[in-house]
């Protein structure tokens, strides 16, 4: 890749897969630019990142996120969890250079303008359904979404919340339906993808993170991955939950596939 290249990618994700883990390592390889949640939608977030790029308004958002976090090498990317689409969307219909856009265009089609070229797509996506669930749900309920970063009051919320089997199966059909979602835009606009799994990620961290950068055709020669500075969360507890949701679904003769979707 020459110095002035430009590649443009997505994480496309969903809560509890380890998104920010593959974002962290990427980013320390200096080759990948330095993804983050830049169009989450939530305005304290929304703030933080106006203050951290001197961003005034909306119509300037997008180009000063890409300008802030775009690698020496020309390489940008972000994080996008499904639920924030329509924050990006909003970020994108605000930009002049997209003030006449169709009305009918979808958020790859506003990109693929804006970017003057299609992005890349990393799927980052969880096989263990129920995990994902019930870590979602613990972290949803106590605010608690980074092991490094516990507000206040956070310990205390998890060691009160009980285990709740129609809660799970709530959070259980919200990450299936994210899944859903995903698989549905890649088949739509038939993108270029690469599917990578949390399994995988924890598993194979180094080579997971190598094989982004083989998708992105960014040199790989003399790469260095930082250890993971996040530690995991789910614990015994996640464990015995899983186990006696598992339990209770047999036991009412609940059609597990139904709950936990395609592997």
């Amino acid at each position: 890749m020459s110095p002035n290249s430009a590649v443009n990618y997505l994480i496309c994700t969903a809560p509890r897969t380890g998104s920010t883990l593959l974002a962290e390592a990427l980013s320390s390889t200096g080759r990948a630019g330095s993804p983050d949640e830049f169009f989450k939608g939530y305005e304290p977030l929304d703030r933080l990142w106006r203050e951290a790029f001197g961003i005034e308004c909306d119509a300037d958002y997008f180009d000063k996120v890409r300008a802030a976090r775009t690698g020496a090498n020309g390489v940008f990317g972000f994080k996008l969890l499904w639920p924030q689409g329509p924050a990006l969307m909003a970020k994108l219909r605000a930009s002049a250079a997209l003030k006449y856009a169709p009305s009918s265009a979808s958020v790859h089609e506003l990109l693929t303008m804006k970017l003057g070229a299609a992005p890349r797509y990393v799927w980052l996506r969880r096989k263990n359904k129920l995990a994902q669930a019930i870590s979602y749900l613990r972290a949803d309920s106590t605010r608690i979404w980074r092991s490094n970063d516990i507000p206040q009051g956070g310990r205390q919320a998890d060691a009160n919340l009980q285990f709740d089997f129609e809660s799970i199966v709530r959070y259980l059909r919200a990450v299936n339906g994210f899944d859903t979602e995903w698989a549905c835009f890649f088949l739509a606009h038939r993108v270029q993808m690469l599917l990578i799994t949390y399994e995988e990620l924890t598993v194979s961290y180094e080579a997971t993170v190598l094989r982004v950068l083989e998708f992105l055709e960014v040199p790989r020669d003399g790469v260095s991955v930082a250890p993971p500075a996040l530690r995991r969360q789910s614990d015994a507890r996640s464990d015995d939950w899983e186990r006696r949701f598992l339990e209770l679904a047999r036991a009412r003769g609940l059609e597990l596939p139904e709950l936990f979707g395609p592997t």
